[in-house]
């Protein structure tokens, strides 16, 4: 079976603030 790759874009302005969460938000996704 081959591995799946997933592409995730995160489109922000000025909310470097908000960037890690959204990160972690994405990779604790099922």
């Amino acid at each position: 079976m081959q591995s799946l790759q997933v592409t995730i874009m995160i489109p922000t302005y000025n909310q470097e603030s908000y960037l890690a969460e959204a990160i972690e938000s994405c990779l604790a996704q099922d």
